[in-house]
Parts: structure tokens; sequence; C-alpha cells
């Protein structure tokens, strides 16, 4: 068995950093926007960074839960997210925005679906 209250917390966390995105990521149109001056590159950090945290929180509680929620919540994509994280982390000063935007694409996909 596990904490449920400690899960419940980082679960918390996620979801206000997942907020934070969103607004941040509200008036972005294109990923250019975010990737061909230095002011949007800067969004693009302040985009990043809870990405980054998200994906440790997720690693966190797939440890706490011992797998436990993530098996019971299969819809979710965590693997996906914990990969994001990777994608982030790993890749950021390889200067090649290609390398940037499929965590950006993914958001926008997400940011469409919420949308519609």
């Amino acid at each position: 068995m596990y904490d449920e209250e400690i899960v419940l917390d980082l679960l918390g966390k996620m979801a206000e950093l997942t907020e934070r995105i969103r607004a941040r990521f509200k008036e972005v149109v294109s990923v250019s926007e975010l990737t061909d001056s230095s002011a949007g590159v800067e969004k693009l950090d302040l985009l990043l960074m809870p990405l980054i945290v998200i994906g440790e929180l997720v690693t966190k509680i797939d440890h706490i839960t011992k797998q436990a929620l993530f098996e019971k919540y299969p819809q979710i994509p965590w693997r996906e997210i914990k990969g994001l994280r990777n994608v982030v982390a790993h890749n950021y000063y390889s200067g090649c925005p290609m390398i940037r935007q499929p965590p950006l694409n993914i958001l926008f996909k997400r940011q469409k679906k919420n949308i519609e």
C-alpha cells in the first residue's frame, strides 16, 4: 500500500503545472513564435520547465505506488508524459528546433482537443 495523501499532493502539483502551461500557451499560435526570437525562446523555457517537473512527478508517483496507480488508469499516457521530460531535458541544448517541437506539437494537439 502507499500513502494516498502524498500521491494526491503530487497529482495536485501536476494539475497546477498543467494549468500554468495552458495559461502560458494560450496566446501561442505556432511553434516558430517560440523558436525564432529571444523573447520566444524565453517563453519556450517557461513552457518546457513545467514539463520537466511533471515528468519527474510522474516518475515519483510511479515509484511510490509501485505502478499500481498507472495500472488502475491505463487510459492516461503515463509513459509518454515521462518521455516528454526526457526529450526536453536531454535534447534542450542540441540547438535543433525540431528536437524542441515534438513536445510542443503534442501540447498543440492536446490544447486543440481541449478547445473542441
